[in-house]
């Protein structure tokens, strides 16, 4: 019989003071645990020896952690070599594993005795079939009156005229919700789909809908379902999973409750185009959101809730260690989610982030959680007010769009990134599926919207990396966005590396994105959107955008000779667009005060702009103006207010009416997300035709090709072409290209003439041409640091430490005039020294 570790042997011969469960304190003292073992883990052996310890409780509790860890990750088999640590993390009581992961599961100490506890961080036995009504309540209430971040209401308006403060009330009469709204509730009092405002108090259903046939909210039965007794009439048509909400909701004593399927008329495409953009108000604007992890359509139910049963114990695995102590393995609310389907579908992605406190049925448990605390029916968590678990952490808030630039900023980056990873059944639902949380996020940035990418930071947004280089194109978007591609993408931190003294002193930190938006830019975007009509400009020689005539001096050798001739750059007549804003005097404002009001005229008309237009109910937007307080602010938001009621009632004019209650009002998706998040319908005017007719009247005798102009906003913008040859594929070597946590996909080395000048990480690896091939890079903006994965790490002269000279390209092919992105890549200076014919060229480009 293999013998155990002191570890196991502490374990089972702990003290209880008080018979209470052991604090951490305790554990540290009993355990004899040194520094290195609370850092690194105190060693209990390789996996294949732990496995064999069938004798100890301890090592049977940590072979099953580690079978459901590898499990919920994915990980088909466990090295029989791999060591595993124990640790304890400051101020917990559970123990962790070193391996998968630290974090998803806990060894955790369970009881049935309240007065045992000593930390939250404790399992408990969850007994009988059903969901407790009176639990569910009692996390309500618990939050409601001791969660200030959780509850809705108006903050004080301390310091404010009084003259403004009546004023604010009269705001919101004349906001006039119900002039711009589509929206509805199912009353379970009255049976029946009812219109509503977004200050009611309801409840809002995330689920999957899968391939079942349900019943749905259609023009043919409109009439019968907001008739009083309708929903219950055909109740049984329903599926399982609306059924359970609807009975928990009663259960619970709320009256309404919120279900896509029933309230958007879904064969109505502008009905459902109007709930889309809503979507950022509609689930932060619940009371709470009940969200279905279970099962893979909507027949999956709400275990514990109506008919669908659940097991009577539910905590995965249970081990007594002596007479006295148990332990449990006990996993987060994430790692259930993360082994589900609800969490590959796209749109169940912000209905999850969205929401300031949701229900969560997955793993036959039920769980809470909200901005303050993590509660479960398998912990005792919830006799802590304030515990938020580590484990659960990964699903990034959305802030307030107050809150300042760069929080919006890292959040859009983070959550996107974890939106890519997902699927969705329709590909024209990329922006669609997530422009809950665009809206407001783009509100933060102060930011137009294109394409899903926030058109202020789009310099640092064009360079996403795919993670498996296997994306797959998407049409109905632009190639050079996220929306663009199905797959998983990350954005390179090394923008967010920034050097001082001279290059000796290296930082990091997210706000450095600034510096390199303020310093390392290289070319000015101007967009073009396929519903718009452009004049034609006179033809002359191009006016190069300042940083990039800066840059080509840096290189006369190159770009000032005798092969470069600037008059065979002649703007053509799709050149002219809305040249993308920056508002570049503001970059030292968002780095010294990023949390603070920003200087200036043009920031203020856009941060009302786009931040009070992500309110689309009456009380979200009173929520908003209190924050607002000098005089120039409140001259701005009249403005605003009156510049919306003139557009409410003029779009009001056109209304459709298709039911006998009355007429119908719409809003279009500029009303309600000014500016525009361009893709959620995909524009269908071919301006091709247009652009042509013009082209031949002042161009007869031109020969060059009129560019087949895609349904999507095009880039149009002047920048340096550069060929570069393709090396070997060696991303598939994984003892060549050391593992990342951001999953990057390996570069390829990209050649000159004469060696090594970059590194190329292609969005899908099935569409480079072959080794020795030259392709096409045009420059972005500059870097100093190699990203992950780079085949430039492996020259003997790199040093992360130090600054290097660098420029941001993407590779790119060229179909009827539009250059696609096909990659994007880093190369070196030398690059332009060293050259491949044909020479480097300033281009204009149309990128699509």
């Amino acid at each position: 019989m293999p013998p155990c570790t002191d570890l196991c042997h502490a374990l089972s011969t702990l003290q209880l003071p008080e018979s209470r469960l052991p604090s951490h304190s305790n554990l540290v003292t009993q355990l004899s645990l040194t520094q290195s073992d609370l850092d690194i883990g105190r060693p209990l052996g390789h996996w294949t020896s732990i496995t064999q310890r069938t004798h100890c409780p301890f090592c049977r509790l940590v072979t099953a952690a580690v079978r459901a860890h590898a499990l919920a990750k994915g990980i088909a088999a466990i090295p029989p070599s791999q060591p595993i640590h124990v640790i304890l993390f400051p101020g917990e009581q559970s123990l962790r594993l070193s391996y998968p992961s630290r974090f998803g599961i806990r060894l955790a100490f369970i009881t049935e005795d309240e007065a045992r506890l000593s930390e939250p961080d404790t399992a408990r036995f969850v007994r009988g079939t059903g969901i407790r009504g009176e639990v569910v309540r009692g996390w309500l209430r618990a939050c409601d009156e001791g969660h200030a971040g959780c509850r809705d209401g108006v903050e004080g308006v301390e310091g404010v005229e009084e003259g403004w403060a009546r004023s604010r009330k009269g705001m919101r009469a004349s906001f006039n919700e119900r002039l711009t709204s589509n929206f509805r509730l199912i009353d379970l009092e009255r049976g029946c789909v009812c219109e509503a405002m977004l200050h009611e108090r309801y409840v809002a259903l995330s689920y999957v809908w899968g391939s079942v046939e349900m019943l749905k909210l259609r023009r043919g039965n409109y009439d019968a379902l907001t008739s009083e007794g309708g929903i219950d009439a055909l109740g049984g048509e329903l599926p399982v999973t609306i059924r359970d909400a609807m009975e928990l909701v009663r259960g619970i004593g709320e009256r309404y409750l919120w279900v896509d399927a029933l309230c958007l008329i879904q064969d109505d495409e502008q009905d459902v185009t109007i709930g889309v953009t809503m979507m950022n108000s509609i689930y932060q604007s619940s009371y709470f959101t009940i969200v279905a992890g279970t099962g893979f359509d909507a027949n999956a139910g709400l275990p514990g809730v109506g008919k669908t049963m659940r097991d009577e114990q539910r905590v995965n695995t249970v081990e007594r260690l002596s007479e006295n102590i148990q332990m449990a393995v006990l996993s987060s609310i994430d790692l259930h989610l993360s082994n589900s389907f609800y969490n590959k579908r796209g749109w169940t992605f912000q209905e999850l982030v969205l929401a300031k406190r949701t229900l969560i049925f997955i793993n036959n448990e039920v769980h809470f959680r909200c901005h303050s605390a993590n509660w479960s029916e398998s912990s005792w968590s919830d006799k802590w007010l304030h515990w938020l678990d580590d484990d659960d952490s990964n699903i990034t808030r959305i802030p307030e769009p107050h809150s300042g630039v760069m929080p919006s900023f890292w959040a859009y980056q983070k959550l996107c990134e974890d939106y890519t990873r997902r699927t969705l059944r329709n590909d024209g639902d990329a922006v669609s599926a997530l422009a809950g949380v665009i809206r407001p996020l783009a509100g933060g940035m102060r930011t137009d919207v294109l394409e899903g990418l926030p058109a202020r930071f789009l310099d640092h947004f064009l360079l996403f990396v795919s993670t498996k280089a296997g994306s797959r194109r998407r049409s109905l978007f632009a190639s050079y966005s996220w929306a663009g591609w199905e797959g998983g993408i990350s954005w390179p931190r090394e923008n967010f590396i920034w050097f001082e003294d001279g290059g000796e002193k290296r930082i990091y930190d997210t706000k450095n994105v600034v510096r390199y938006m303020k310093h390392n830019r290289t070319v000015q975007f101007k967009a073009l959107k396929p519903t718009k009509e452009y004049k034609t400009p006179t033809p002359t020689l191009p006016e190069l955008p300042s940083k990039l005539s800066d840059f080509l001096k840096e290189y006369p050798q190159t770009f000032i000779g005798e092969e470069f001739q600037y008059d065979t750059l002649r703007i053509t007549p799709w050149h002219a667009g809305e040249t993308i804003r920056h508002y570049e005097h503001q970059w030292d404002s968002i780095l010294d005060k990023s949390n603070s009001k920003e200087l200036g005229e043009a920031t203020e008309l856009s941060f009302y702009g786009t931040t009070l237009m992500t309110a689309n109910g009456e009380a979200e937007f009173e929520r908003m103006i209190p924050k607002i307080r000098d005089r120039q602010d409140i001259k701005i938001i009249r403005n605003w207010m009156a510049s919306r009621r003139f557009r409410s009632e003029k779009h009001a004019q056109s209304i459709r009416s298709f039911v006998k209650s009355g007429p119908y009002r719409f809003r279009d998706s500029a009303l309600s997300q000014e500016p525009t998040v361009a893709g959620l319908q995909p524009g269908k005017v071919d301006k091709r035709t247009a652009y042509a007719t013009r082209w031949n009247e002042e161009y007869p005798d031109d020969a060059r090709p009129v560019p087949n102009f895609p349904p999507y906003t095009i880039l149009a913008f002047y920048t340096v072409s550069i060929n570069l040859i393709l090396g070997n594929n060696n991303t598939t070597s994984s003892s060549h290209y050391p593992q990342n946590s951001l999953e990057q996909t390996p570069g390829i080395a990209l050649l000159s003439s004469e060696s090594i000048v970059g590194s190329l990480h292609p969005d899908n690896i099935a569409l480079l041409p072959p080794p020795g091939s030259k392709i096409e890079c045009l420059v972005i903006s500059r870097c100093n640091t190699p990203t992950l994965g780079s085949a430039l790490l492996y020259l003997p002269e790199h040093d992360t430490q130090r600054p290097w000279t660098l420029f941001w390209v993407l590779y790119v092919v060229w179909k009827d005039g539009i250059a696609e992105r096909r990659g994007v890549g880093q190369i070196l200076k030398s690059a332009f020294e060293t050259r491949v014919e044909p020479l480097p060229a300033v281009k204009h480009v149309l990128l699509g």
